[in-house]
This record gives structure tokens, sequence and C-alpha cells, in this order.
């Protein structure tokens, strides 16, 4: 007797019994006979098959024989009354089980065979990164082939390693790999016409900006090319993009022509716009903080004098010129995890797209290469796959503003502040004494919407000790305005 299920995993055979009239199948409390050279394999479940057989009122096969068992005594029994439905299980392999076939179908209907195997798994080496691919396998035995199993699905996506340089291409709209070392660009797959950035989040999903009389925000598939709109402007160009330490997105927008670049903090979940101010230079078409997230650079485009390198105040937007790059048409700006400033060259139709270097502290920019694209607009490096965010964000938006009581309170030395954003908004945290004096600020930034935590260690802002006793810490976001207290102990 054969058929149990934790030797073929997926695959339901029915159990089948040989008798001297043939091949008797069993299924349920039904005994039906056919003829000795059929292979009957219908899925059946085998627990449930042995249970309802116990309570049959009609004719079964008491055996002690092998799946196809030889020189066994087979015996039939012919009764009226209730009786146990005998098998006996193997605990190892099938007998008569020759191998399985694994068939594949890139769209859930036709199949193919693709090879076989005799163990319990199988590697299909032949997928291609963001296909998706459907499979199902058969028991062969001497006799003939069993049923097709369960069909399950899957699309492979392997990671690309951290440190992956990305590019867009903004002619075009393809999305390459760029060698840092080389400049040189490969080709990953079609996306979206006219990009103008691309950035990458802390847990690997590229976000991607388009430019024109009206703008985008899309997500990218990194394996394809592929892309998916997260919301549309129909009034200026939203150019660069960044996301800070603490998982705000920032961007630069360009209201309309000859108009100053302003920067904006991009709601990375509808694409509405926040404006900061006004940077004072046109066309600011690249953003990167620096690897301590403590500034913010941003990169001209050109196209009618040399592109220049600034630094971007993200409270007022205002920018300041850290000086000349040497290349005009600058299209994106990025930090490598090595600390290196990159930079695309190219941003306009026709511009032969180049990776250089700047430094940080001058402007100066050196060539690396080219990357056989035109009009490369936009770069990021791929951060690598984590398995969760300890940015403070979480994946929910809350529904309202909230200031946490901090805990542990009373503390010394540190203790721990949250609070909740329902939407974007810029945010103060501030200690005061009982007599209203400023003691420290903890938080002054723009925040996107999520929950937040933020710390005290006892000191205020010229890093002195405090003294003991009772301060209150308030949050200012928006109209939103809350105190609380807390004990400070030493």
């Amino acid at each position: 007797v054969g058929g149990d299920p934790t030797l073929y995993g997926n695959l339901h055979i029915t159990a089948i019994v040989l008798t001297s009239s043939g091949i008797k199948k069993v299924h349920g409390n039904v005994a039906d006979f056919v003829s000795a050279h059929e292979i009957i394999m219908d899925p059946v479940d085998w627990s449930a098959l042995h249970q309802n057989s116990k309570n049959a009122s009609r004719e079964y096969c008491i055996s002690k024989m092998d799946r196809f068992g030889t020189g066994n005594t087979v015996k039939t029994v012919k009764t009226n009354t209730k009786q146990k439905f005998a098998h006996s299980k193997k605990t190892s392999a099938i007998e008569g089980l020759d191998s399985y076939n694994i068939y594949r179908s890139m769209d859930g209907i036709s199949f193919s065979n693709i090879g076989s195997t005799t163990d319990l798994q199988y590697t299909d080496n032949t997928v291609v990164n963001g296909n998706t691919y459907w499979y199902y396998i058969t028991a062969v035995y001497t006799e003939g082939e069993s049923s097709p199993s369960d069909t399950v699905k899957a699309t492979p996506n392997v990671a690309p390693p951290a440190g992956t340089l990305f590019g867009s291409v903004s002619r075009t709209g393809e999305l390459i790999t760029i060698d840092p070392g080389t400049g040189v660009g490969s080709l990953v797959g079609s996306s979206f016409l006219g990009i103008t950035e691309v950035e990458f989040r802390k847990d690997g999903l590229l976000y991607g900006s388009t430019g024109g009389g009206g703008s985008s925000l899309i997500t990218i598939n990194v394996f394809t090319g592929e892309a998916t709109l997260v919301g549309y402007h129909d009034f200026g160009a939203l150019n660069g993009l960044e996301f800070s330490p603490g998982g705000t997105l920032y961007g630069t927008h360009i209201p309309g022509p000859g108009s100053p670049s302003q920067l904006v903090i991009v709601d990375q979940y509808n694409a509405s716009l926040t404006p900061i101010g006004p940077t004072g230079f046109n066309n600011i078409s690249g953003l990167a903080f620096s690897p301590d997230g403590s500034t913010l650079y941003g990169v001209t485009a050109g196209p009618d004098s040399v592109s220049n390198l600034v630094t971007i105040d993200t409270l007022t937007g205002t920018a300041t010129l850290v000086g000349p790059v040497g290349f005009d048409r600058l299209g994106s700006l990025e930090f490598g995890l090595n600390g290196t400033l990159y930079a695309g060259v190219g941003a306009s139709v026709h511009d032969s797209g180049s990776v250089i270097t700047i430094n940080p502290a001058t402007g100066a920019g050196t060539l690396v290469g080219s990357t056989g694209f035109e009009s490369v607009s936009g770069l990021s490096f791929y951060p690598g796959p984590v398995l969760s965010i300890d940015d403070g964000i979480s994946g929910k938006i809350p529904q309202k503003f909230e200031l946490a009581q901090n805990y542990p309170n009373p503390f010394n030395p540190t203790t721990t502040i949250n609070y909740q954003l329902p939407i974007s908004a810029k945010v103060n945290i501030t200690i005061y004494n009982l007599l209203g004096q400023k003691v420290r600020t903890l938080v002054n930034e723009l925040k996107q919407p999520g929950d937040y935590k933020t710390e005290w260690d006892g000191l205020n802002d010229s890093g002195i000790k405090v003294a003991t006793g009772v301060y209150l810490y308030q949050i200012q976001a928006g109209d939103f305005l809350k105190s609380k207290k807390m004990i400070l102990l030493k």
C-alpha cells in the first residue's frame, strides 16, 4: 500500500491495493475495481481515507503487501459488519517510485518539463531576476506518471550587492547600474521617460522624480526598471531627491521658468510637496546629505554656465556657494558608502553621460569616466537589504499628534521621549526649567508622518550637566503644542 503524505510532500496519491480481481481503488467509503494495468493517482487525503474506512460496511482488502508487492499474502474479506482497514506504512522511499518530473510555466497555463530528480528538492538554475514562474511536479513509476501536484508560483529576486551604484537615463527612461571606479554603465531595464533623479530609501526601495511641465514621484523596481506612479503635480519640475538620516525625503522644485529652485519636503506616500524656502540658485538638480547627516549639499545643473556645489539650510532652504565644479549640466549628486561624493554629468538630451567625483570642501570635480549612455540624470547607491529599519519611523502612519510621557521617569542620566506625527510638519522639541528658561533644543527639523523618539542626556545646549529637579519638555509640530513634566535625579 502506498500513499503516505509524509513521504512525498504535496503529491496526493490514492491508496491502491492489489487483489485477485485486479487493482482496487479505495477512495473514502467507496471501493471500485479497475483493470490491473491501470494506475490510479487521484487526490485524496490519506488520514481521512483511513478514518472513513474504519466505518465502512463493504468489502475491503486486508494486506501486508508493498506498493506493487510480489510474493505477499493477499486475501479479501467479505463482511456486513464494520471492519478496520489495515495498511502498512513505509518509513523509507515509496516502492515503485522512480523519480519526480518538474514542470514549469511562464504564464501559469502552458507547462513544459524542465528536468527530473530522485531527491525531495530541485534547483532551477535557469531563472531570470524579476520573472514569475509557475511549477508543479509529478511522480514517475515504472507503470506510468501521476497526475500533477498542486501548482506554486515564485518570483526570484537576488538583491544587488550593497554599494551598487544605480543611475537613471533621462532621455530614454532607462535604469542602469554604474561601475563607480570606471563610470561604465550597464542596462537594467526600461523605466520612465524624463527621470530627473533617483534615490534609495534605507529599506532598499528606489524612488525617482520626473521633470518638465509637470512632475511625478515614482518608485522603481531595481531588478527590471519597471516604474510605479506614486503621485503627480501639473506645475513645475521636481528635480533632486534625498532622504535624511531620519527618513525625511527632501527635494528641489522649480515652480516655473526663471524661478529659483525651492527646497521642499516630498511626501513619499502621495507625492505632495511642503515648501521650505527658495534656495536662491536656479536649477538645483541634485541633493546629497554628508555621511554624518549634518550637511545637505546641492549641485546646480547649468546649462549656460559651469555648475556649482552649494550647501543648503534644511530649515530655511537658503543655499550657500561652495565652489564651481568645473563641469556643466550636472544632473545628480550622491555620497558613496566610502564617503566619496559622486555626480552625474549630462542632464540634458544628447549629453554624453559621465560620472565625476567632487571635493566637498572646494566643489572641484574630477572625471571618472563615461557611462556609455546619454543624459545620465540620477545617481544613488543601493544600501543593501535590511530586515528592519531602526530610524524611529514605523511603517504605519499615526492617526493623530501625540507626545508620550518620557521613560524612565524619574531618570538619571538619560531618558527617552516618544512622539508621533500624522502629517509632515516642522517639529520643535525643547526642554525648559520651571522658570520658563530654555535649557536644551532636542529636535528642530521638518519630519514626515510617523512614530519618532528622541533622548535627553541631562545636558544643556552648552553641554553642561544641569541640576537635579523638575523640567518641562514641549513639542510644537504645526499647530500642535503640548508639554509634559519629567524629573532628573542624581
